[in-house]
């Protein structure tokens, strides 16, 4: 006889749970067809549609439940409370035994006697997803406290998972059955919520069984780590290998782990241990941080290389290009080594020697060209490399020799302005200046992700660990984590225009392209949002005080940079054409002449130049100034 089979409803808004009965009577319709019931009913806040249908042995009950309520659910559970006094004779209904197996967590009831392993009439109750993916709690409790401690209960999770008789020990020693009996109810808790408001729940289908055995008849073939023994051989959680891939709950390289069955409860033992930091990319310490203390000045790993001419602070000092050593005499100039004047001369044909730099300039040095032109080495003058070009197709148009979108993709956009994958618009990072370790995002100021190390199954948002099923996961190539398993990468082969990015096989606008991160970091999709996070490509190289601020000369260089690299780097405003005024920086030594052989070699390189130039400023031989 089942004496009660009922369910508990527990909701939870704004943090207050309220708690409640399943009614017969608040069915508010019912219909029987093809060997099923359904029915509608509502308790409090949720709406509930049910199905019950008889499988042999087996009641099978299935619910939905959808949140009525304008606010959000923050938890709707069902417990499922039976009390099962199948036996009436000696003893009374104070003889039953209690017992439990898992996959799915299952809780049975055996009626009469004294020997819990002879054959008797018994109950048993479970999810009918063998996952348990709903499952948040169960117990093997006794009638005189149970029902009346989950009717009451002040909260959405009143069961403590454990056999027990009036919330003391009933099974001591371990074995999945109770010590002796009394008369024992079963409750199992689901957790349906969170739900929104409108929200409809998951499914959750329960089974009750019935039969007549003995607790080696349900016995499992398999053992499992629960400190009971699954396979009937009187043993306990024998011969259980470590078991599939888990989360420690700590970060860096302890992040994943197995397995391992310890006193009935499956450990997660890392698959590496902490040992001192190395510069890497890596938290190998695993407190959280990544190359804390171990980072150069630059960011960077390793020792700093000696400063070069390529206008780029080399080492981090705040100066570019300082005591900057330029072979065969010549000096450093804007970046690259230049040849000295003799006299007023320049020895090298299709170089002029500028007066106030006393250094041989190209012509080139001297124009600056409006965008979509270049400066032409041989005249210097601004060159269309459209007039002659290519004839486009209908929705293209010729920049720079080309063909490409009619769009801001192809043309790029003045200062202040960003692609938004068509049209040029403001730039709301344009004017925002940030704290060392954050980015600028949609005109906020955001945490970097770069220092930070997460768990598994965690990954970084604006610099802080945040659930992610598929945090830390690597997938084989041609395929991506798709909440937390690994999928078809539908992108594969998709080729999207500079500035645009492959989503679920559409090109979509890259926000990547609109963001630049600290040095030595680079743009990253995490979870579906940019994140600027630690950049391991040793190439990356530090942008001078000189160079332009702008997305394009200062975000670390993408594949599709290396792909294409006419995009929007080459319209970058130029560099004003002034050195620094340092004495490392600008050797005026009009008597240094380098050798010919030295200054043939130079001579393509600084005649085919294309970038945009100012002419000289005259605020001095040796002065810089910065357009920005």
């Amino acid at each position: 006889t089942v004496y009660t089979s009922t369910m508990f409803v527990c909701q939870s808004i704004d943090g207050h749970p309220r708690m409640s009965h399943f009614l017969a009577d608040q069915a508010v319709s019912r219909q029987h067809a093809n060997g099923k019931i359904t029915s509608e009913f509502s308790v409090g806040d949720l709406h509930f549609t049910a199905e019950y249908r008889l499988n042999c042995t087996q009641y099978e009950k299935c619910y939905t439940a959808t949140n009525t309520s304008p606010r959000r659910m923050q938890s709707a559970t069902l417990t499922h409370y039976l009390d099962g006094d199948l036996y009436f004779g000696e003893g009374g209904l104070s003889n039953d035994y209690g017992a439990t197996t898992d996959d799915p967590r299952t809780l049975w009831e055996f009626d009469h006697g004294d020997d819990p392993h002879a054959p008797t009439t018994y109950l048993g109750m479970s999810s009918l997803d063998n996952a348990d993916r709903l499952l948040v709690g169960w117990e093997v409790g006794a009638f005189s406290n149970q029902v009346t401690r989950i009717g009451n209960a002040t909260n959405c999770r009143p069961l403590v998972g454990t056999i027990n008789k009036n919330l003391e020990p009933a099974d001591t020693n371990r074995d999945g059955v109770t010590d002796e009996g009394f008369d024992v109810t079963l409750a199992m808790t689901y957790e349906l919520g969170p739900l929104g408001p409108g929200e409809q729940s998951d499914e959750l289908c329960v089974g009750l069984r019935w039969g007549r055995g003995a607790i080696n008849d349900i016995c499992s073939s398999d053992e499992f780590c629960d400190g009971v023994d699954n396979d009937c051989d009187g043993k306990i959680d024998e011969n259980l290998s470590r078991h599939q891939l888990c989360a420690t709950g700590q970060p860096g390289v302890c992040a994943a782990g197995r397995g391992s069955c310890s006193d009935g409860l499956v450990e997660c033992v890392p698959d590496q241990s902490p040992t001192d930091e190395v510069c890497d990319g890596v938290d190998n310490d695993c407190d959280g941080i990544i190359d804390e203390t171990v980072r150069n000045v630059c960011g960077g790993c390793g020792e700093l290389t000696e400063e070069l001419c390529n206008d780029i602070d080399d080492d981090c000092d705040g100066e570019t290009d300082e005591e900057a050593f330029c072979e065969g005499g010549l000096t450093c100039y804007q970046g690259q080594c230049r040849p000295n004047c003799a006299g007023n001369e320049c020895p090298v044909i299709g170089l002029t020697c500028d007066p106030e730099v006393r250094l041989c300039l190209a012509a080139c040095d001297y124009t600056e060209c409006p965008a979509g032109q270049q400066c032409s080495a041989e005249t210097g003058g601004c060159v269309d490399l459209c007039e002659d070009g290519p004839e486009c197709q209908e929705g293209e148009i010729c920049w720079q020799g080309e063909c490409g979108p009619d769009d801001c993709t192809t043309t790029g956009c003045d200062d202040g302005l960003q692609c938004d994958g068509v049209d040029c618009v403001p730039d709301p990072c344009g004017d925002v200046s940030c704290e060392s370790g954050q980015f600028c995002r949609d005109g906020q100021c955001i945490p970097s992700c770069a220092r930070l190390s997460c768990p598994l199954f965690e990954s970084c948002q604006d610099g802080v660990c945040t659930p992610d099923l598929c945090g830390g996961l690597g997938c084989p190539d041609g395929q991506i984590c798709i909440e937390g398993a690994c999928a078809e990468d539908v992108c594969v082969g998709v080729a999207c225009s500079e500035g645009l990015r492959c989503v679920n096989g559409l090109c979509e606008i890259d926000g990547c392209a609109r963001i630049e991160c600290p040095f030595r970091e680079r743009c990253e999709y995490i979870n579906g949002t940019a994140q600027c996070v630690f950049d391991t490509d040793p190439n990356t190289t530090q942008p001078s005080d000189a160079q332009d601020s702008s997305i394009e000369d200062v975000a670390p260089v993408t594949e599709s940079d290396r792909q294409d690299d006419q995009g929007l780097r080459d319209l970058a405003p130029p560099r004003s054409a002034r050195p620094t005024e340092t004495a490392e920086a600008c050797h005026c030594d009009i008597d240094a002449a380098p050798s010919p052989w030295t200054l043939l070699m130079l001579l393509p390189a600084l005649g085919l130049r294309v970038r945009r130039r100012q002419p000289p400023s005259p605020s001095g031989p040796c002065s810089r100034s910065s357009k920005r």
